[in-house]
């Protein structure tokens, strides 16, 4: 259905200075392909060649399929600008082209920074109002100080992991990324977006935050799943946007490190009336002391593979730099379904299997029967949930003689008892009518 384009693109950098690198990334509909070119040492002023042919689709009628655009550049600062993630995937914005545009070139132009369109495509058609982004609170172009190393802006994205924290700063927004490791603005830094905004920005520094935080709504901790401090948790989004208490009070009762106190003699373990026989044994946590623990914010998964190595006697830790993951350009985020397990658990456990299923729109079941019946004096189960743009691996480790509690845990070691309907909404990760849970079992 539709004909066939295609088109060339260039730059035009009218920033004020001279840009180091500019990326143009362009997708056919969202599910599209990328396609892209970087352009070095544009000066201000200067119109690049257009070295970037994209294609497309016309004639289908009122139903627009949108090309979706991303711009990323740094300048001769070493500052990196990108599109805001806020209102479109991973920082995509969305106009169509039309058959004749075919002509080309399409121009991408960097206007001043202190002007509120932030970037302009010429020719740039909407049916959606989609030309003017800083229509939107948190749109249009994000700033970050370039930084290196550990704590890069590369680590700072997990999983399908872009999120949004929304300042207020006077009447300026600003929209950041991050994930499971947050970011935080120093006390003396604030925003750039328009001209409406008193802030005078100049550059925002980022420093890690740690996962856990209050959540404003429910006055719980949030645990594990990616957020902001000073945001809503995801889970009264979910499910009750008044802010009831959320389920994470269910964890925060029974949360603790010294899980030696909680097995009896006959090295069973009895909470709230529960009583776990089918648990793991009380001395394999002493192993798990001394797991190497990485820092970031895309390797919770490495985390608990290294806690499931040292629970199951393996002399071996895998390291960062041999963990497998998803990247794209600067992001990267944990693998999911087969593909986590074929790259990362089959390779360094002997004994292992997998439970993984996916669907989109039409729901998805659940594997009760995988972790019910599952043996965890010989086996954890590392499992994967989440909900929206951040996703979390931690591991099962015994279930009631009822099979309706769970204890889990993840790389902090903590333990918490979980209800089926906690166990589900853990263990499930969902997003845009996308679900999918991934169960790992090691031993």
């Amino acid at each position: 259905m539709g004909n066939s384009c295609s088109t060339t693109v260039r730059v035009q950098n009218s920033f004020g200075k001279t840009l180091k690198r500019v990326t143009v990334i362009h997708r056919f509909r969202a599910d599209g392909d990328p396609e892209e070119a970087t352009w070095y040492n544009v000066s201000n002023g200067e119109i690049t060649s257009d070295k970037l042919r994209v294609h497309y689709k016309v004639g289908f009628g009122n139903k627009t399929c949108y090309d979706w655009w991303k711009v990323i550049f740094i300048d001769n600062d070493d500052v990196e600008y990108l599109t805001d993630p806020c209102y479109s995937g991973a920082g995509y914005k969305s106009c169509y082209l039309k058959k004749e545009d075919e002509e080309g070139p399409v121009t991408i132009r960097i206007p001043p920074i202190i002007v509120t369109v932030c970037i302009e495509i010429n020719p740039c058609r909407s049916s959606a109002a989609s030309v003017n982004w800083s229509a939107n609170p948190g749109s249009g172009f994000r700033c970050v100080t370039k930084v290196t190393g550990d704590i890069g802006r590369s680590q700072i994205v997990q999983g399908v992991g872009l999120a949004v924290l929304s300042l207020a700063t006077g009447v300026g927004v600003i929209g950041v990324v991050g994930t499971a490791a947050g970011i935080a603005l120093a006390a003396d830094e604030v925003c750039l977006f328009s001209l409406g905004c008193s802030c005078n920005f100049k550059k925002i520094k980022i420093k890690m935050l740690l996962v856990d935080y209050y959540c404003p709504s429910c006055g719980e901790n949030v645990w594990a799943f990616s957020g902001f401090e000073g945001n809503t948790c995801w889970i009264c989004k979910k499910s009750n946007p008044l802010g009831n208490k959320g389920v994470w009070s269910s964890l925060i009762n029974y949360r603790g490190k010294k899980v030696d106190l909680w097995y009896d003699s006959n090295g069973y373990v009895n909470i709230n009336g529960n009583l776990f026989k089918n648990v793991i044994p009380e001395w394999r946590w002493k192993n798990s002391q001394r797991y190497e623990e990485n820092s970031g914010s895309y390797v919770c998964g490495l985390n608990a593979i290294n806690l499931g190595l040292k629970l199951w006697d393996y002399d071996i830790q895998l390291k960062k730099e041999n963990y497998a993951h998803e990247s794209f350009l600067h992001w990267k985020w944990g693998m999911s379904n087969r593909n986590f397990y074929d790259n990362n658990i089959k390779a360094v456990f002997k004994y292992c299997d997998y439970r993984t299923s996916e669907s989109v729109a039409s729901g998805i079941g659940f594997a009760w029967d995988y972790i019910n019946e599952n043996n965890y004096s010989a086996y954890t189960i590392i499992a994967l949930g989440g909900y929206g743009l951040g996703g979390h691996f931690f591991l099962i480790v015994g279930v009631d003689t009822n099979k309706t509690n769970y204890l889990v845990t993840d790389q902090s070691r903590q333990v918490w008892l979980a209800d089926q309907k906690l166990m589900r909404t853990l263990s499930v990760y969902s997003h845009s009518g996308y679900t999918q849970n991934s169960f790992y079992k090691i031993g």
